[in-house]
């Protein structure tokens, strides 16, 4: 038998001993739900004589006191969070400004650009010659599609570098650019070896 002055912290430690003892007993028999664990070596001198008093005022001030740090630091956080917010806000304003007057002066660019290639308001430009006959443009645009065409057949199928684009002609002033494109999945199953 122990004898404990009551009010002290070995109060509290022989009440957690006892407390974790009839935890272990309910776990051991399959009745443990829940538990939260105390544990004596986190704690300061001050906390245990606060729990050790068993008054539930300055248990909650306590609590809220260790608290403190914790949610000081997670204001700062918040705080340096919404400035970075509000700063990249005001980026974004920015730009949202340049972006809507480019889209304007893009849509105005385009109703007075676009017009519509049938009839007789057909032409297209490959190489240097001018077509106003869709056969024409069509036979003129093979015939300049076929060499980059046949680069494609002699290019290295292991070769990743992208094709460099080559002017075809241009469409009432945009250009029309082609490069040569390797399938090299079905030239490599066909069987086609390093150049």
């Amino acid at each position: 038998m122990r004898f404990v002055t009551k009010g002290t912290t070995d109060e509290w430690l022989y009440g957690l001993l006892g407390k974790k003892q009839g935890m272990i007993t309910d776990f051991m028999r399959g009745e443990l739900d829940e538990y939260e664990d105390d544990d004596p070596t986190t704690m300061s001198l001050e906390e245990a004589e606060v729990r050790a008093t068993n008054d539930p005022r300055k248990i909650e001030l306590l609590n809220l006191t260790t608290s403190l740090p914790r949610l000081e630091a997670q204001a700062v956080s918040a705080e340096r969070a919404l400035a970075e917010a509000r700063a990249d806000a005001d980026r974004d304003r920015k730009q949202l400004t340049t972006l809507q007057a480019v889209a304007e002066r893009l849509g105005a660019w385009t109703a007075d650009q676009y017009k519509r290639l049938a009839g007789d308001d057909f032409a297209v430009t490959i190489g240097d010659q001018v077509h106003t006959s869709r056969a024409e443009a069509n036979t003129a645009l093979i015939a300049a599609l076929k060499p980059i065409a046949e680069q494609a057949v002699v290019r290295d199928v292991y070769d990743t570098s992208p094709a460099p684009l080559q002017p075809v002609g241009e469409i009432r002033g945009l250009p029309v650019l082609a490069s040569a494109h390797v399938d090299r999945y079905n030239r490599i199953a066909s069987g086609a070896r390093r150049a």
